[in-house]
């Protein structure tokens, strides 16, 4: 089926959207721009939107990951929970909304939070929650998530952050690095989770620059395919080598891909998700149930995950 600039429309449970990567449209796809550019820059982050999670007014270090006006994703170890495993909703969590450069969109009041059913956060597995808010835009705007990482020439890995402007916090520019190097062998080693999930992981030892020793690794990744990227992955969690993110010897940064659970977000927000493809044949997991597989063993350092802003994360139980 045809719709629009929309490549086809996958008829698995509510509905994913894919946009191709060629299709001729007076509506770019996410990140779209001229294709005489030969290598895309890391600057075109700044032709994306993007939002980070506050909690009680406060910011926090974790990055939501846009699939419109009304909903997105974030790291579950980004939220606090009651006793029955629900979303903790008296901790006033907002969304904070830019335009991929300095301009905010706002500040917005989140509905719901609700975490994926099989979270687990001793291991951090399945490490997302689905945000609902609304912006009040006067009409839709999507934002398309990556999903097909055989698409991708290169990733993104991206920092979004805020000072403490008044009366409102203002962005910072957004901070964003190529992907160096594979270590992959190295990440599996550190983490059984990993290993045991390859296809729902990237993994980076790359940090942000900052004034400060410690370490902050960057909160989210996006899938580039030139002259195009969006968001494809969000910072999950980190096996430190050493004796925290202020002092040690190798870290490795865990990514969650959001592939695997746009089926599972599309039915918690009975919306539309907006896939980013290029390969026109690419057919994207649509088991709603999905979840990764349960590791055995436990990681070799020690882990971290959830809001770093602090600069002080508490350790995961499988540390």
């Amino acid at each position: 089926m045809k719709v629009a600039n929309y490549l086809s429309l996958l008829a698995t449970g509510l509905s994913l959207f894919v946009a191709n990567a060629m299709a001729e449209t007076d509506e770019p796809a996410a990140g779209q721009q001229s294709r005489l550019l030969k290598r895309l820059e890391t600057s075109a982050i700044t032709k994306q939107k993007g939002a980070i999670l506050f909690a009680n007014g406060k910011p926090t270090s974790c990055e939501v990951a846009l699939n419109s006006n009304l909903m997105g994703y974030v790291a579950a170890n980004c939220l606090s929970y009651m006793p029955d495993g629900s979303a903790d909703m008296s901790k006033k969590y907002q969304v904070m909304v830019s335009d991929g450069t300095t301009t905010s969109l706002g500040m917005f009041d989140v509905s719901s939070a609700t975490p994926h059913f099989k979270y687990d956060p001793a291991t951090f597995a399945n490490n997302l929650a689905f945000l609902k808010f609304n912006t009040g835009a006067t009409r839709l705007w999507k934002n398309y998530i990556g999903a097909n990482r055989a698409d991708w020439t290169s990733k993104f890995f991206v920092s979004r952050g805020v000072n403490n402007g008044s009366p409102m916090p203002a962005w910072n520019p957004a901070q964003a690095v190529v992907e160096s190097g594979d270590i992959t062998a190295q990440c599996a080693s550190a983490s059984p989770l990993f290993a045991s999930n390859t296809n729902d992981f990237v993994c980076t030892s790359q940090v942000v620059t900052t004034s400060s020793a410690c370490a902050l690794p960057y909160s989210s990744m996006y899938g580039v395919r030139d002259p195009d990227l969006a968001v494809a992955a969000l910072y999950s969690h980190s096996v430190i080598i050493g004796d925290g993110l202020c002092k040690y010897t190798q870290i490795y940064n865990y990514y969650t891909l959001l592939s695997s659970y746009l089926e599972w977000g599309g039915n918690v927000a009975k919306a539309t998700i907006y896939l980013y493809v290029a390969d026109g044949k690419y057919v994207n997991n649509n088991n709603p149930n999905y979840s990764m597989v349960t590791p055995s063993g436990k990681p070799t350092g020690l882990v971290v995950g959830g809001d770093l802003s602090g600069n002080s994360p508490k350790p995961s139980p499988s540390s």
